[in-house]
């Protein structure tokens, strides 16, 4: 196992400025992001500003698909709802939004992507 020198650990400690006082780090954080230097990433040494742009488009397409999606199954659901008011699709469709409610949106995308993108 590699072990870093305390030279070296000041280094990186100085280098991404937590050598200062938490305080210090947080308000030069927040400055940072305001004026949209969102620094460098570590994995893919790129700036994080760079990267967040590549993956916008992406991201702003399934937004806006997931929308669509959810509006015209909500709208449609609630329409049958309402003209069946006290029925069973009434009782099984309110079932289903509620589940839906109280899925994590997180696990959700993960089955999507898993059972029906694959």
């Amino acid at each position: 196992m590699n072990s870093l020198t305390q030279e070296q650990i000041d280094q990186v400690r100085k280098e991404f400025g937590l050598d200062k006082p938490l305080v210090v780090q947080y308000v030069t954080w927040v400055g940072q992001v305001v004026r949209g230097e969102l620094g460098q990433s570590l994995f893919y040494k790129e700036d994080v500003a760079k990267l967040i742009g590549q993956r916008l488009p992406v991201t702003l397409n399934s937004l806006i698909m997931a929308f669509i999606i959810s509006g015209i199954i909500g709208i449609t659901f609630g329409l049958i709802c309402a003209l069946r008011r006290g029925k069973a699709i009434d009782s099984t469709l309110t079932t289903l939004a509620i589940f839906g409610i109280t899925i994590p949106t997180f696990w959700l995308a993960i089955m999507a992507d898993l059972f029906i993108w694959s």
